[in-house]
């Protein structure tokens, strides 16, 4: 619809009550209905869209029944369908208040001349029946159809909604009563319904989605089965239909799943099974720390005679006893006399901060704690806080090197631990918030012992690396399962496993078999020389990413696994190999362990559609000590396992098709900054799918009392905020982008593992945005840094930084608004959005001295290069011309460097009175092998980033990924006197002659002048043959825009498409007109190169003398010709362009008459005569011998030629001079 339309229906009393329906109808949070959430999402990809088509008749039953049910009517039927569709997505998604789209009738199209889609809100109560729903649809659909003239994007925009809110995703419709809709099907999808005498069929149209082909039969299987159950029994509540058929509620309970009661052994405690263990093997060595071993019998006798002392001190059953020592085998016995004595171990871990030890002492209702050797002002700490606890808290420090336990009797005990009885109370890692503390029963740590032994069949021969903190549950997985099954733990201190060469040789001095740790340990680990003892690595306690373990998965098994410390320890595993891909699977239950992914209401959900992970099984802990409410929330009773509770995770996962299970992230890591609602587990995937990030937290922050998102990396490379922006935002949303980017030297960690986040908190100093620092250079400039550093809470600003890249949004330019006043300066938000960096905000005010009354302006004149500018007043606050020209640029049309892009930037670089002698001096060719391995090509690589290149000639720039409205980006750098180079596609142009050769040509524009008038640019054009045509063009916006746009369809958008320059007004180094003395620093720069790279130079020419007999052989053989000469001709022009490239850089700091300047003009013209006669025959497809046959001659002739450069270029060199 026309904008001028759309203005005219917003103010017309006419559509008066059309307008106030749809301002109430959109009112509110509305959910986008789509199909495919998370990482279903459908992915916007280049080229042309990969649209999927699933076409499927309804069953004979339900169609009757339908039909029967609509009376007939078609409109009736459409409505039914909606209301199924609206029901599925309930049950899918979650949502009760969703946006469908409906098109408009063929009537509505001819008689608007428009087509667009119309909003169906869709509101579903599982309490109310389906004809309750349909009614409610009903109303929906006639009024939609009443109110038909305003197009839902346009009001919804209109009406300030989100821009992910301002397009309908999932369109629904029915053949003989809507138009069908015409729609980006890489980003929608859509459901047509058509009925075929008393057939119904339905067609569902997908794009290019991250899902197995099964998916969608799946979806309309689901479908059909709830419009099967809900038009049977149309006044049942809808919570009461199946979405699951039987069939795949086995697949998932049955064959995914082992049942938790069937194969177990014998349930008996940890206590009993090393006793077992004892009796079997009392002298094999049980623990290794240092210098210093146990045997089980020793183990066996000590943990006997502490547990009397416990015993003696009171500790009964479920006592419980907090212990504070650092890893080692004294805690193990420990750990081991608790349990005997019947008593709740509680670890403590010496670093934990005061206050949370005496929460969890007066949480637990503690009688004693014991303690080993700890810090001095630990322990003073510890006694001072121990008495000045409450009145009849009594609590009793025992410290275990003082206590008199080893006199005690080491027989063993009758108590037998009771299986029901807590065994621990794990407190989590209170990074923000309470410690809340897990109570793991007796039952449940053998549950796991068990089945963690039935996985990985530990025995007397292996030995198990214990580098898990106490207070961790990983700390059980490593000594238990070891201690009952005759295994021998070697002990790391945390202090070694930060030095990862001392870890590994620690590994292989001990002949360790079990890894059992994190991904940040393994990520080292890969990094090192093969681990020969090792057989089994087990990844847990955060997420795998394959680039963590690609070289272990080579000679050792590798394990990733999940559950949460209410489940003990784990609930599922996955053996991974090399074919194994991200996201990593955490794999099927294990022995004992029932999970399911369910809804909101824990109602199991199918393969594929994510949802909360639900556990049930032997692994189900007591709960949460002291806080029963909570409890009772997230421990509930299975809907599908008799007898047994279940735990909600509150992690969100989904199953494959192969029954593995993806962890997806956590169910509140959704956040809304600004009003967007925000998966940070979405944000942090991509950031750590980046190359230089090794790992990577993202975090919601405040800036200003405003909530931003706040990336931490951990990185070897210093990175620089534009290129993680630019990869991002091909990728996200803008709002989805973190403001803030904080690299780290590592992610710092709790004692448990697990991140940091409060540390994470207190790190300030953000990465730079990536262009070259450059400080403020007057007293206006210093001002305008102080208040961005004010409002963006960053030290570092430089002059051309970004603002909004640099974490700036709305709210905080209207702040700065203010902050400006207070400063004297009063200017319009829409200047501050036009000009984001210090030094453009800055020269505005410096050339209108009116905004700042506290400032003098010493610069009234016209921005440099700026001429014959008409200007009008406008309201924006800003001077818009009606024609602007930048002058000044002048075609290049000497010679054509590398790719067209050079040819624009040249005349760029030339206006400002600049060199572009380092861009060729930073150059050296190659030669290198065609993909056929038939012919050389040409090769080149540059020694010097391009980037640095235009910092050093001080020539600022802009690159962006993509531009959203290239027109209006383009205008507003033009307009404001700075040129843009922009990526087109040459088979959307009209200005070009060749198009008719209607070929996809990736070409760039130099973009110097605007006509808003007339809406055309002035633009540099070139073609490229044998030799440079530069001229001036005039383009219109449209053929700008078809050619943009055509150029990002067909090409890699892995570059940038668009550049915006300006001048820095550095002090100029590199001259336009360089003295001979800077000619001569020139060419020394490059022949250093040459000598950098002369194993690469040897290589190239030997290249070109091997190619020689290959040569010969290809051109006499008519029918090889024949088949690559189309190629060969169009290598043979890159090649020759670069060649006299080449002879341009000699020509010019060598001399036109240098010896070096003939070599390479020789070199040209033998290149140019092979590629004369292999034109020749691609033209005409005759073969003369005579004329193939001197080319081998010719071609030696070149190979000497090269070889004669390189030595004459080495001597001159040598003898310090040209």
């Amino acid at each position: 619809m026309d904008i001028h339309l759309l203005n005219v229906m917003m103010s017309s009393d006419k559509f008066k009550e059309e307008r106030v329906y749809w301002q109430k109808q959109l009112d509110g949070d509305i959910h986008i209905g789509t199909l495919f959430d998370g990482i279903l999402q459908p992915s916007i990809q280049t080229g042309e869209p990969n649209v999927q088509i699933l076409s499927l008749s309804f069953p004979d039953e339900l169609s009757a029944r339908l039909i029967r049910m609509s009376g007939g009517s078609n409109l009736a039927l459409y409505i039914l369908l909606l209301s199924g569709f609206q029901h599925l997505l309930y049950r899918y998604r979650g949502h009760q208040d969703m946006l469908l789209g409906m098109p408009l009738t063929p009537e509505q199209v001819e008689d608007f001349r428009s087509s667009h889609l119309l909003a169906i809100r869709g509101k579903v109560d599982e309490t109310a029946s389906f004809r309750q729903l349909v009614l409610h649809t009903k109303s929906e659909v006639m009024s939609a159809r009443t109110y038909w003239h305003f197009p839902y994007d346009k009001m919804a925009e209109k009406l300030g909604r989100l821009p992910e809110e301002c397009e309908l995703k999932t369109v629904l419709y029915m053949k003989g009563i809507h138009e069908e809709p015409i729609l980006d099907e890489r980003a929608h999808c859509s459901l047509a319904f058509d009925r075929v005498d008393q057939r119904l069929q339905m067609t569902l149209r997908y794009g290019a989605i991250s899902l197995e082909p099964s998916q969608p039969e799946r979806l309309c299987s689901h479908y059909i089965r709830l419009l099967e159950q809900t038009t049977a029994l149309p006044d049942q509540p809808l919570s009461m239909s199946q979405l699951l058929s039987l069939e795949e509620e086995n697949e998932i309970m049955e064959r995914w799943n082992r049942s938790p009661h069937l194969f177990l052994p014998e349930a008996r405690s940890v206590c009993a099974l090393f006793l077992e263990q004892v009796n079997r093997t009392p002298n094999q060595t049980a623990v290794i720390e240092g210098d210093r071993q146990i045997s089980y019998q020793s183990l066996e006798e000590q943990s006997n005679q502490l547990a009397r002392l416990l015993i003696a001190s009171g500790v009964t059953a479920e006592s419980p006893v907090p212990v504070m020592m650092a890893g080692s085998m004294e805690l193990i016995i420990t750990i081991l006399a608790v349990f005997k004595a019947g008593g709740t171990y509680i670890p403590l871990h010496p670093e934990y901060p005061m206050e949370r030890i005496r929460h969890i002492l007066m949480e637990s209702d503690a009688r004693i704690i014991l303690t080993g050797l700890l810090e001095t002002n630990v322990h003073r700490a510890l006694e001072e806080m121990t008495l000045a606890m409450p009145s009849g808290s009594g609590i009793e420090m025992i410290e275990l090197d003082a206590a008199p336990w080893r006199i005690e009797d080491g027989s063993g005990l009758s108590f037998v631990p009771d299986m029901n009885g807590l065994a621990y109370i794990l407190y989590t890692s209170g990074s923000t918030g309470e410690p809340k503390g897990v109570g793991v029963e007796q039952r449940n740590l053998s549950a796991y012992v068990n089945a963690f032994q039935a996985e990985f069949q530990l025995n007397s021969t292996d030995k198990v690396l214990q580098q898990a903190a106490s207070t961790f549950d990983t700390y059980m997985e490593e000594v238990f399962p070891a201690l009952t099954a005759g295994a021998t733990l070697v002990m790391v201190q945390r202090e070694q496993l930060l030095d990862i060469h001392g870890l590994v040789q620690l590994l292989d001095r001990h002949k360790v078999t079990l890894v059992s740790t994190t991904p940040h340990i393994l990520r080292e680990l890969n990094r090192m020389p093969n681990l020969a003892s090792v057989r089994t690595i087990i990844s847990g306690g955060d997420v795998l990413k394959m680039a963590d373990i690609g070289h272990l998965l080579t000679y050792t098994n590798v394990y990733n696994t999940y559950g949460p410390t209410e489940t003990t320890v784990c609930a599922l595993y996955e053996k991974l190999s090399s074919e194994t891909v991200d996201p990593i699977p955490v794999g099927r239950p294990i022995q004992g362990y029932f999970v399911h992914i369910g809804d909101r209401h824990g109602r199991m959900l199918p393969i594929g559609v994510p949802g909360e992970i639900c556990i049930s099984g032997n692994g189900v802990s007591r709960g949460y000590i002291g806080l029963q409410e909570l409890t009772d929330q997230k421990f509930i009773e299975s809907s599908f396992v008799e007898g047994e509770r279940m735990f909600r995770t509150g992690d969100i996962g989904m199953w494959t098709a192969e029954g593995r299970m993806l962890f997806l992230g956590r169910m509140d890591k959704q956040v809304k900054v600004r009003g967007h609602r925000i998966e940070l587990a979405e944000v942090e995937r991509h950031l750590n799918r980046y190359g230089p990030i090794d790992e990577c937290v993202v975090l919601t922050t405040g800036v200003e009392g405003e909530k931003v998102l706040t990336a931490y990396i951990v990185a070897d490379t210093e990175l620089y905020v534009m290129d993680i922006r630019q990869y991002l935002m091909s990728l996200l949303p803008e709002y989805m982008l973190p403001s803030r980017y904080i690299q780290i030297s590592h992610m710092p960690r709790t004692i448990h593992g697990k991140i940091d986040t409060r540390e994470l908190l207190n790190q300030r100093q953000s990465l730079h945005f990536g262009m070259n620092y450059a400080p403020p250079t007057n007293e206006l400039e210093h001002q305008l840094v102080q208040v961005w550093r004010t409002l963006l809470e960053m030290e570092r600003i430089g002059i051309d930084d970004d603002f909004f890249q640099l974490g700036g949004h709305s709210l905080l330019v209207i702040r700065m608004e203010v902050e400006l006043e207070n400063l004297g300066i009063r200017v319009l938000p829409s200047i501050l959005y036009d000009n984001p960096t210090i030094r453009m905000l800055a020269a505005v005010l410096e050339e209108n001295p009116e905004l700042a009354d506290s400032y003098e302006s010493e610069n009234n004149g016209q921005p440099s290069g700026v001429v014959k500018v008409n200007k009008t007043s406008s309201s924006l606050g800003v001077e818009h011309s009606q024609l602007a020209h930048s002058g000044g640029y002048q075609p290049f049309n000497e010679v054509f460097f590398k790719l067209c892009f050079y040819n624009s930037l040249f005349p760029i670089v030339l206006q400002q009175n600049k060199s572009i002698h380092p861009f060729f001096i930073h150059h050296v060719d190659e030669y290198l092998w065609s993909e056929n391995k038939q012919f050389l090509v040409n090769g080149f690589f540059s020694c010097r980033k391009d980037t640095d290149i235009l910092d050093d000639l001080g020539i600022g720039y802009e690159m962006v990924k993509a531009s959203e409205d290239i027109i209006q980006d383009v205008s507003r750098a033009v307009l404001n006197a700075k040129p843009v180079i922009v990526w087109v596609d040459v088979y959307y142009t009209s200005i070009r002659n060749d198009t008719y050769l209607k070929k996809h040509i990736p070409h760039t524009w130099l973009v110097y002048g605007a006509d808003p008038i007339n809406q055309t640019f002035t633009v540099m054009e070139h073609k490229h043959h044998d030799n440079l045509s530069y001229e001036e063009r005039i383009v219109s916006y449209q053929d700008l825009s078809d050619s943009y746009h055509g150029y990002i369809e067909h090409f890699n958008m892995e570059n940038h498409t668009f550049y915006t320059f300006y001048n820095k007004h550095y002090p100029v180094i590199h001259q336009r007109d360089a003295s001979s003395k800077q000619l001569e620093a020139y060419w020394k720069i490059y022949v250093d190169h040459i000598e950098e790279q002369q194993e690469r130079i040897e290589n190239s020419l030997a290249r070109l003398e091997e190619s020689v007999p290959q040569f010969e052989a290809v051109v006499q053989d008519q029918h090889v010709v024949s088949s690559i000469a189309e190629d060969w001709v169009i290598s043979l022009h890159k090649l020759i362009s670069a060649k006299k490239a080449e002879v341009y850089r000699c020509a010019n700091l060598t001399g036109a008459d240098s010896r070096l300047t003939h070599i390479r003009e020789r070199i040209v013209m033998e290149w140019s005569d092979i590629r004369a006669v292999l034109a020749k025959y691609v033209l005409t497809s005759s073969y003369k011998p005579t004329s193939f046959h001197k080319l081998p001659e010719i071609y030696r002739n070149i190979s000497v030629l090269e070889r004669e450069y390189y030595d004459e270029l080495v001597k001159s060199h040598m003898m310090g001079r040209i």
